[in-house]
């Protein structure tokens, strides 16, 4: 009888290693499916993050763009501001320098004029002087002359 047993103890064997051999065989074809579906799944993702890159890329690049003609317009707003800014400092600085220049020809010329008046007034203070001095020496000198 044991031979009868062992024969049934090892077909219970071997279908136990069937049913664990399927087993694992029906867990294998599942996980390359899901395997399979990953892959697909990931390659869906990838052309997606692809395509999202290149529209991103495109919206960078207008931007840039934007920017690049925001920049330009702002530089040349700043410049045409610089180059009024200095245009009216110049205008401003010559305007100063012939008022300035007109205010000291003014002032040399009323000081010549005052000169011219100092003059005439130190030449009759000298006159008055000189006829006053010629008087006292006529008193003082005159009469040891006529004698």
């Amino acid at each position: 009888m044991e031979s009868g047993s062992s024969f049934t103890s090892q077909a219970w064997q071997y279908g136990v290693l069937g049913i664990v051999a399927l087993v694992f065989g029906y867990a294998i074809i599942h996980l390359f499916r899901a395997l399979r579906a990953d892959q697909a799944a990931n390659r869906a993702a990838d052309k997606e993050r692809e395509r999202e890159r290149a529209e991103w890329a495109i919206e960078r690049k207008q931007r840039e763009l934007a920017e690049g003609a925001r920049n330009e317009q702002l530089r040349a707003e700043y410049e045409r501001k610089h180059r009024e800014l200095a245009e009216g400092f110049t205008q401003a600085l010559r305007e100063e320098r012939d008022a300035n220049r007109e205010h000291e020809d003014g002032v040399r010329r009323e000081f010549a004029e005052l000169m011219e008046t100092i003059s005439a007034e130190a030449a009759k203070s000298s006159a008055a002087i000189v006829e006053v001095m010629s008087k006292f020496y006529d008193r003082l000198v005159g009469p040891r002359s006529r004698r």
